[in-house]
């Protein structure tokens, strides 16, 4: 296995070399440019990762080449400090993306060098496994867009259906009776089908004909997907019941807004940035509230709410730019019309839920402060930590964590990894708390760091 680095600079180079050849038995070889780097990666598959210096390299050539030729390979970015805080800024969590500045100690850059490794592996396992679906998905979908496989054991899968077989009620009705509750399908036919059936969903329907059978088929999916990972994230079961009472209150009040239910609709018939992570948000930003001085069954309730309609103006032309917080990047991306719609999107929300008459308090601070981070450099106020409210720092640690999750998985390592660097970016007042109160409903405490006990000793 080797790695490419892109660089000019010998001694940076030098320094990931032997990190990764002695540490991790992994060899890096070296090019200067981003267009050398597609060059050796058209003509070895050898390559199974990429270590890119920020330093007078633009990177978009290759970002454009690994989308085009379909390849995940996890990328390591790194520079000075400065360069690494400003990476920070324009690019968000990624599950192929890791960044590490070259000044940090030795064991930082190998620790993070053996992340580079495990991105892959992860990658690697899912491309060969299979992801479960419900049985109950079938029952409007007479012909099957891939070979469908019911599980014997952790190790064997046994295939039931064809591709383009036809799916009766009578089979459907045959494995109920034998206690089949989920199909499966190989990983990347279950993104494909699950995709189609979304699309299939938006072309047939409007959402103001949206009939209860379709929804509560959409929405079960959904669920089943949500609650899948749950347990892998090892939340506490009573965290599923709490949200489903809150979910079941927010759904009698919103039923009385034709409008307000149809753009709902909209959300879970969506195959894109919003649908795919509002759900998850509502189990992660409840579990984090209940292990925090702020647990009451109200801001349970203000927060599911928050959670379901707080992007949901953004639609799919905007999923560029939910990928940085950088107001100037997103200009390079979108027109500029775009890019101002997409910064009202939190205001636009809340006038939308003040047709609830009235919107339920503090959930209009939520929504407006949920692009905004501790450091000052969100939007749309570019409020800091010291002003940011004890609910709002909740929401946005749960919203970074859950996009994390669903764009990377579930993985114990990744998910170790995702929080030391959470621990980093979110370590002041209320957000410190919160991020206490996420470790504890994942039942994952931070390690004691010793320097860090000495300074809250002096202190």
């Amino acid at each position: 296995m080797k790695m490419l680095f892109i660089g000019t600079d010998l001694n940076v180079f030098s320094l990931f070399q032997f990190g990764a050849s002695y540490e991790l038995g992994v060899e890096v070889v070296q090019v200067y440019t981003t267009d050398e780097a597609i060059e050796m990666l058209e003509e070895s598959n050898e390559y199974k990762a990429i270590i890119l210096l920020l330093s007078g390299n633009e990177p978009s050539n290759l970002f454009a080449y690994l989308k085009e030729k379909e390849l995940k390979l996890p990328i390591l970015f790194t520079g000075d400090n400065n360069a690494i805080s400003n990476c920070h800024r324009m690019i968000k969590h990624h599950p192929l993306v890791s960044k590490v500045s070259y000044e940090k100690s030795d064991k930082i850059i190998i620790k993070a060098l053996q992340r580079l490794l495990n991105i892959f592996e992860r990658f690697e396992i899912e491309k060969q496994g299979y992801s479960a679906i419900p049985i109950s998905f079938f029952n409007s979908n007479k012909v099957v867009r891939a070979d469908v496989f019911i599980k014997i054991s952790e190790e064997k899968y046994v295939r039931v259906f064809r591709v383009n077989d036809t799916i009766t009620q009578e089979d459907i009705a045959k494995y109920v009776e034998k206690d089949v509750t989920h199909f499966h399908l190989k990983h990347h036919a279950f993104l494909e089908t699950t995709s189609g059936f979304m699309q299939e969903v938006r072309n047939k329907l409007e959402p103001s004909q949206m009939k209860t059978s379709h929804l509560n088929l959409i929405a079960r999916f959904a669920h089943d997907s949500a609650c899948k990972v749950i347990p892998e994230l090892g939340l506490k079961d009573e965290v599923i019941t709490m949200v489903g009472t809150a979910i079941s209150n927010i759904k009698e009040v919103v039923s009385r807004q034709d409008d307000i239910k149809s753009l709902l609709s909209n959300i879970l018939t969506g195959k894109n940035y919003n649908s795919e992570h509002s759900l998850l948000i509502v189990y992660i930003v409840c579990a984090t509230v209940k292990e925090t001085e702020w647990k009451s069954v109200s801001n349970v309730n203000k927060l599911t709410l928050a959670a379901f309609f707080h992007d949901i103006y953004v639609d799919e032309a905007m999923e560029p730019l939910c990928m940085t917080d950088d107001t100037e990047q997103m200009h390079k991306q979108v027109p500029d019309s775009m890019v101002k719609k997409y910064l009202n999107h939190p205001f636009a929300a809340v006038e939308l839920l003040k047709k609830l008459n009235p919107i339920p308090p503090d959930v209009e601070k939520i929504i407006i402060s949920h692009h905004e981070r501790p450091d000052g450099s969100g939007f749309p106020r570019g409020s800091d930590w010291k002003k940011i409210f004890p609910l709002a720092a909740i929401f946005i640690i749960a919203e970074d964590f859950a996009n994390c999750v669903y764009e990377g998985g579930d993985d114990q390592d990744y998910i170790g990894d995702i929080l030391d660097e959470f621990d980093q970016k979110y370590n002041k007042g209320n957000f410190k708390k919160a991020m206490e109160g996420l470790r504890k409903a994942l039942a994952l405490p931070k390690l004691p760091n010793a320097n860090e006990e000495k300074l809250e000793k002096i202190s």
